[in-house]
């Protein structure tokens, strides 16, 4: 007689929690479009659902993505949160074009696994059976969870026993969402002794809690993995976060990623309503939904390119006699990240204990003539088709190395920074195009001595290389720009290095942009100067904020002189005479 009793009280309070919902949404001026159905019995346990469909636009789909979430705090023992979770989850995400299920199962300590997962299977069987009358995209049903709703959430899309209980294959989700999650209920590894009794309560066996453990169940062909943890969660969440999409990854799943929702905390990663929250954006973006969602795509895909990219650094470690280790120091760490601040990402937080390098004069005697050729400039080309060119005779007294290791890690394109632009060309879009690219470190040159500027000023060309990136040659490569003044051709060798990414009477680059997603070279390469049109040619010159900003870069920063005079420098090679 107790539990009807328990249920009774818990269905009184959860009614007045609801009638505070309702008044919500009226006050929220969402109150329109289809009505939520509420307290669902979809299963043969009794346990209910609410849902709540998508607040759809003018010309939306008529089917909604649907996300399905498992409500309950630790496994029910301290009741279910279904009022918040309309408010933070349901109320701005259907706003959004999601319609959402929030999913309660039967209550532990009266009830314990395997409920929750049976009665979280069965919630997905009643909602796919349902999906036409509820306007649902059937290949679009996301399920998540937040923190035991995580667990449940995690384990019944990746064993196989549950969906299968219901005549389901776990292909029907298009994609899982823990939030803040438990993954390996072993209490020795919980962390927290609270932790610990609330997994003894819920899982009440050792094999219990082993098998209903997610990371235990970790298999290549499971659905999407977008695991979210909050920078601030509870401790040992991050880390369990990071460890279950490494796990599933280990199992051979090509997508499963970890992001981090910087500023939040285990509650307030939850918020929907926050657009502050990166875990809405993240979320959104999985699904599918809203103007970031391709980027959010593209950075998926990049991760998982990045891992294991086609450039490699590998090839350098076959010259196993050339090779040498060093201890760190801070000018090689200030170096790598002046590299990747240059490029206008978000910058790589690099520490380097220690490096393993190459003699650049062991290297190209090692690699041979044959390859290399000969004489006493070296070109170096890296991966974007960035150029440097560089004087042996005038380097060597500075110990040229190339760096081919950092702290163990042998494949240096795997240390990447993403970043982004808007448009490829100002001039040839009519509308910004976001563009997800990113910088790799690969291969590069260092120093074990300061050089001055008159070696090298600049990082383009020194990273990124392959073992194809060397050619010697007996002829100074920009001997073209001999000719100039002193001060232009400083400029545009060293103080700015336009003829590292462009191209001047001929002599010089073509650089491009690698393409995050799948490591190509793509638009946006940088044309000889004396191509740029006209007017084109003035507007880079004269209003650099304006156009760095429709390109989405940064500025390259000319005092009103150099404005001037890089302008006629162009024209005049370009018309014979300045056009002032």
């Amino acid at each position: 007689m107790v539990e009807p009793s328990r249920k009774r009280n818990r269905q009184a309070t959860r009614l007045g929690a609801l009638s505070a919902w309702a008044a919500w949404v009226l006050i929220s001026g969402l109150a329109f479009g289809a009505e939520p159905r509420l307290d669902v019995v979809y299963g043969d346990s009794e346990a209910t659902l609410d849902f709540f469909p998508a607040l759809r636009a003018a010309k939306a789909p008529k089917r909604a993505p649907l996300l399905a979430f498992v409500a309950g705090r630790f496994w029910g023992i301290e009741g279910t949160s279904s009022f918040s979770l309309a408010e933070l989850v349901a109320a701005p995400l259907r706003a959004e074009g999601i319609s959402v299920a929030l999913i309660r199962h039967r209550p532990a300590p009266a009830h314990t696994q395997p409920a929750f997962a049976e009665d979280a299977a069965s919630a997905i069987a009643w909602l796919v059976e349902h999906a036409d009358e509820l306007g649902v995209d059937p290949a679009r049903i996301f399920l998540a969870g937040h923190a035991s709703g995580a667990q449940v959430a995690a384990l019944v899309a990746l064993d196989r026993r549950y969906l299968a209980a219901e005549n389901l294959e776990s292909k029907v989700l298009a994609g899982v969402i823990p939030i803040s999650g438990i993954y390996d209920l072993e209490p020795e590894r919980a962390g927290l002794e609270e932790l610990s009794n609330y997994y003894q309560l819920a899982f009440p066996t050792s094999s219990i809690r082993r098998e209903a453990s997610p990371v235990r169940h970790v298999r290549a062909d499971a659905p999407s993995f977008l695991v979210l943890a909050a920078q601030r969660d509870i401790p040992g969440f991050v880390e369990a976060a990071a460890g279950f999409s490494d796990s599933l990854r280990r199992a051979g799943h090509p997508e499963a990623e970890t992001f981090l929702s910087i500023g939040q905390d285990h509650q307030s990663v939850l918020n929907m309503n926050s657009k502050a929250n990166p875990a809405r954006r993240h979320l959104m973006g999985f699904i599918g939904v809203g103007e970031g969602a391709r980027t959010f795509r593209d950075t998926l895909a990049a991760r998982s390119y990045w891992r294991n990219p086609g450039p490699s650094t590998e090839p350098f470690w076959s010259y196993t006699e050339q090779i040498e280790n060093h201890p760190g120091e801070p000018r090689l760490t200030a170096a790598v990240r002046a590299f990747f601040e240059s490029g206008g990402g978000r910058g790589v937080p690099i520490a380097v204990p220690s490096y393993d390098a190459i003699d650049l004069f062991a290297l190209l005697d090692a690699m041979g003539s044959e390859r290399v050729g000969s004489g006493r400039w070296l070109v170096l080309t890296n991966l974007r088709h960035e150029r440097a060119v560089l004087d042996l005779d005038a380097a060597r007294p500075y110990g040229p190395r190339v760096v081919i290791g950092l702290d163990g890690e042998r494949n240096l394109f795997r240390v990447v920074d993403l970043y982004q632009t808007q448009r490829r060309y100002s001039w040839r879009e009519s509308k910004p195009e976001p563009w997800i690219l990113t910088r790799s470190a690969g291969a590069f040159l260092y120093f074990a001595l300061p050089p001055p500027a008159s070696v090298v000023s600049n990082t383009f060309g020194l990273f990124g290389l392959t073992l194809e990136s060397f050619q010697l040659t007996d002829s100074d490569p920009l001997a073209a720009l001999s000719d100039l003044e002193e001060v232009d051709r400083n400029f545009l060798v060293r103080e700015k290095a336009c003829v590292s990414c462009h191209q001047f009477r001929g002599v010089g680059a073509r650089a491009g942009h690698i393409r995050a997603s799948d490591g190509e070279l793509v638009g946006g390469f940088a044309l000889p100067l004396d191509e740029y049109p006209p007017e084109v040619w003035r507007r880079y010159c004269f209003e650099q904020t304006g156009v760095a900003a429709e390109l989405g870069v940064r500025q390259v920063e000319l005092s009103p002189e150099w404005q001037r005079r890089l302008f006629e420098l162009v024209v005049r090679e370009r018309d014979g005479a300045p056009d002032r």
